[in-house]
């Protein structure tokens, strides 16, 4: 491979200026590469080049340039193949690109990630990629993701996400379980994905408040002519006292958890919630506080801890999980 980015410039732009002209000095060579450097190249250079160009096996490139002793220049015959990738990438972003190929293709199922996954295979194949590696890679995954199950509903993921890029309205058709179903309009400001649900947040026309729609439950998708107004909507300010997608209209509140010493090792390394603040950190426990807006997702998460967590307070949270746990014994004394 050449020994720096400055010869590799040099082969690509002798390699494009032979390709458009059908003659060139040697002196030529010299001051287009150097314009293209912004230093200067000597002949000398130009000519150990092209040498490498055309014989080094560690290069590959194997040019077939033609010298013309009498004129002192080089030309390419005619029809000759590409040398060099429409894309030159590292072994860093070459490993990057497969690496993010194997984690997108649980969604492949989803029109518009399939769309993704196809573009960055398009930019493989314009790259240095050698197939065989490629090979290599898809055939021995070195990682494994949760796997993701079909959902009602993904197949509209494509048409909203063009309804949020042109900043569009959108008319659909809802329907609640157990109710009838409702048509709405919305400005839509953002799709959200929650534990392999989707979401579509937005404002019902008439209406301030933001609302959450599954979209699992939305069907007849019509993208609208109306533009939607310009909205101070933020969804990390939306969602910063949320577990899940459920919002509140309540004041976040201070609530105070005791984890054992044990599942405290593992909140140090992934936290519960972005506002998480250690208290207390000892061999007895890990004591945290979170600024929260608590919902059915918080109350799931903190029941999914079972004999691991204590709620020190406030006082009404710790009430609202004693009666559920008090709820679930019942279930098991029939």
């Amino acid at each position: 491979m050449p020994k720096n980015k400055d010869a590799l410039t040099r082969y690509r732009t002798i390699d494009q200026y032979l390709r458009r002209t059908k003659f060139a000095k040697t002196s030529r060579l010299a001051e287009v590469c150097g314009e293209r450097l912004g230093i200067p190249i000597s002949i000398r250079t130009i000519q150990k080049d092209i040498l490498d160009m055309r014989e080094d096996t560690a290069l590959g490139f194997y040019a077939p340039i033609i010298e013309d002793k009498k004129r002192q220049g080089y030309y390419y015959p005619e029809d000759v193949d590409n040398l060099f990738p429409a894309i030159e990438l590292d072994s860093d972003e070459i490993s990057a690109l497969l690496f993010y190929g194997q984690i997108q293709s649980q969604y492949n199922q989803l029109g518009i990630f399939g769309a993704i996954t196809e573009a960055v295979d398009k930019v493989l194949d314009a790259a240095n990629v050698r197939q065989e590696y490629r090979e290599v890679v898809a055939n021995q995954p070195i990682i494994q993701m949760e796997r993701t199950p079909r959902i009602k509903g993904n197949e509209l993921l494509i048409k909203l996400i063009q309804a949020l890029r042109l900043k569009k309205k959108i008319r659909f058709s809802y329907q609640k379980f157990g109710e009838e179903k409702k048509e709405r309009v919305i400005s839509p400001y953002i799709l959200k994905e929650d534990k392999h649900m989707w979401y579509l947040i937005g404002n019902i026309d008439g209406r301030d408040h933001v609302t959450t729609f599954a979209v699992d439950r939305m069907s007849d998708i019509r993208i609208q002519r109306e533009r939607i107004k310009k909205s101070p909507f933020s969804p990390r300010n939306y969602f910063k006292y949320s577990f899940g997608v459920t919002v509140t209209d309540d004041e976040p509140i201070n609530v105070v958890l005791s984890f054992t010493r044990m599942q405290g090792h593992y909140l140090k390394t992934l936290p519960i919630h972005e506002t998480q603040k250690i208290l207390v950190d000892n061999e007895d426990e890990l004591r945290i506080s979170i600024q929260v807006k608590p919902a059915y997702e918080f109350y799931s998460k903190i029941l999914s801890y079972g004999d691991s967590v204590k709620i020190i307070s406030p006082e009404e949270v710790q009430q609202e999980v004693k009666e559920t746990l008090r709820k679930a014994l019942l279930r098991y004394e029939d």
